[in-house]
């Protein structure tokens, strides 16, 4: 009966085998990289692409100013000459100014007092393209604003 109360001892566990991989295989490691590239490639083409929107913005707003500003000047000094007039802003934008005059109203001067100033209507239109080279940035930019004026100069009396 000793022998039967005796409990089993049991069995000590064998190594693993030499048949059992530990590790990658070359295969497995290839693969990782393919998706680590493919990864990578997304993440840097959306990169490029706001940084062109960026670039392309910063055009725009630097664009609209020196339109902007030359277009507010039209006119003030002197009228402006019909045709195409070119130039270059501060930062490097070109412009060219196009200036096509409209047919001029008629003129209303009932005016009841003779000592009354003289009113001269003078009525144009102007388109701009500001424009951007490619030098540097690899991508030549353009933009066109277009506008129309009506001036009235006062002349002397009469």
């Amino acid at each position: 009966m000793r022998g039967l109360l005796k409990a089993r001892r049991p069995r000590p566990r064998r190594r693993a085998t030499l048949n059992k991989r530990q590790g990658f295989v070359l295969i497995e490691a290839l693969a990782a990289f393919a998706i680590m590239t493919f990864s990578l490639a997304a993440l840097i083409n959306g990169l490029s692409g706001a940084v062109q929107n960026d670039d392309r913005a910063d055009f725009m707003l630097r664009a609209t100013r020196v339109a902007r500003s030359e277009l507010d000047a039209l006119g003030i000094e002197t009228s402006p000459s019909p045709g195409t007039t070119q130039g270059r802003s501060d930062d490097g934008l070109t412009f060219a100014i196009t200036v096509n005059y409209a047919p001029a109203p008629q003129q209303n001067n009932n005016i009841p007092s003779p000592n009354a100033p003289t009113y001269k209507t003078i009525a144009f239109s102007a388109h701009i393209d500001v424009m951007r080279s490619g030098e540097g940035t690899g991508r030549a930019l353009s933009i066109g604003f277009d506008t129309f004026k009506v001036l009235i100069v006062v002349g002397e009396p009469q």
